[in-house]
């Protein structure tokens, strides 16, 4: 059973420190689970780091300017609350640890800071993306292209600092909690590294872990018992779990689980996460290889071929609503045709039936044209066809990818007499 919640003298401040390509705006949701729950408390004050314009977060910049300016905001209101607690997700917990490291401290308020799924020791994917990048070509080549249409942006210096950032000592004073779920796969065991730090691998997102850590009730649990007790919670888990928990984290990340071959190993352990692995008897630590570039250069390798496949997938989708949308956009314009003989109403028809599609990408044909017979003179039952074609937008088409282009006609008898 946890510690009672500490009696509330006055008011609080939780900080929020979002992750790359978050943003302080009113429709990001990312701690929205978190506010309802910290709602729930009195006298508590919640802000987002970032929404204050005198203290900007710029998710793609260095991180130490932001770093910065999240030092300099909590200062600037330590002294209007009794505490001060840090939440961050993801980069958001390199920008406070580099904060800590900048000077914030328990003087400045600050009692606890929990971390959701925090690359303390340095991003791998980031890593990966430098070193793909480096490979296919700086700046905004082919690969930057690619990952801008999957709406990932990997040239930053957000990117550079995550690729090179090392954990640093807790700060003194201040309560620490790291969460990570087992299933997430952006940031892996040896990224979430931060020695000196209690932590807890999680089970509750079973899908994706790194985003579904947001709504989890485990790390929203523990993360408000914190809070309110300051003071990190017990592992409540049975022993069973909580090894469970690590040997998926262990599989999710690709790293070599070994167990011993005389022995059973008293817990499962993870190369790069300890020297050894600790029989039952305990009489000697059975050596772990270390493997800290291989997952660098398997991901450099691997990267390519899933953007192919992601390309591929988003590509034959395109491909499918382009037809549907056409097919819907000619039926209408020939509709329009059938009842009016005007070609203006014909295009305007079919450019407003468009949708998704962008109106500048499709071309338009109209047989027989009304300045030709029997449209301009009694048309009424003859064939009118309206054909579109949509060019549809390759990513990467200037490194020779074949253009493509989806067609679509329908035809209706005309229905309009002089």
């Amino acid at each position: 059973m946890s510690a009672p919640a500490t009696a509330y003298r006055a008011k609080e401040l939780v900080v929020l420190v979002g992750g790359y390509q978050s943003c302080a705006c009113p429709d990001d949701k990312t701690f929205d689970r978190l506010r309802e729950r910290l709602a729930t408390i009195p006298d508590v004050d919640v802000v987002r780091f970032g929404a204050d314009p005198r203290f900007p977060y710029d998710t793609f910049g260095a991180i130490e300017s932001s770093a910065l300016n999240l030092r300099d905001q909590i200062r600037s209101v330590a002294d209007q609350y009794t505490a001060v607690h840090l939440v961050t997700h993801s980069m958001g917990g390199v920008v406070a640890d580099r904060a800590f490291s900048d000077g914030l401290s328990r003087a400045d308020g600050v009692v606890t800071y929990v971390s959701w799924s925090a690359p303390h020791d340095g991003s791998e994917a980031a890593r990966g993306l430098e070193i793909a990048r480096l490979v296919t070509g700086a700046g905004d080549g082919a690969f930057r292209e690619g990952l801008l249409w999957l709406q990932m942006e990997s040239n930053s210096p957000a990117v550079s600092d995550l690729a090179r950032v090392r954990a640093v000592a807790p700060p003194d004073g201040v309560v620490r909690l790291d969460l990570r779920e087992a299933s997430d796969v952006l940031v892996t065991e040896r990224d979430a590294r931060d020695p000196g730090v209690a932590s807890r691998i999680l089970t509750g997102a079973v899908v994706e872990g790194h985003g579904g850590i947001l709504a989890d009730p485990q790390a929203l649990d523990l993360t408000m018992r914190t809070i309110e007790t300051r003071r990190v919670p017990p592992d409540d888990r049975a022993r069973a779990l909580q090894k469970a928990a690590d040997a998926e984290s262990c599989a999710r990340a690709h790293r070599l689980c070994r167990r011993s071959p005389r022995t059973r190993p008293a817990r499962v352990a993870c190369p790069g996460r300890t020297e050894g692995i600790h029989t039952a008897r305990g009489s000697k630590a059975l050596p772990v290889r270390r493997d800290g570039g291989q997952a660098i250069v398997e991901f450099a390798l691997v990267l390519p071929v899933l953007l192919a496949a992601a390309f591929a997938i988003v590509l034959v989708a395109e491909i499918g609503v382009a037809r549907l949308a056409l097919q819907h956009a000619t039926a209408e314009g020939a509709r329009a045709g059938a009842l009016t003989n005007d070609d203006e109403a014909i295009r305007e028809t079919l450019a407003a039936a468009l949708s998704p599609l962008s109106a500048d990408r499709v071309a338009t044909a109209i047989e027989p044209p009304a300045t030709e017979p029997p449209r301009n003179g009694d048309p009424r039952g003859s064939l009118l066809t309206v054909s579109a074609s949509y060019d549809v937008p390759v990513p990467l088409g200037f490194v020779g990818l074949p253009r493509i282009v989806v067609s679509a006609s329908s035809a209706r008898r005309m229905e309009w007499t002089p």
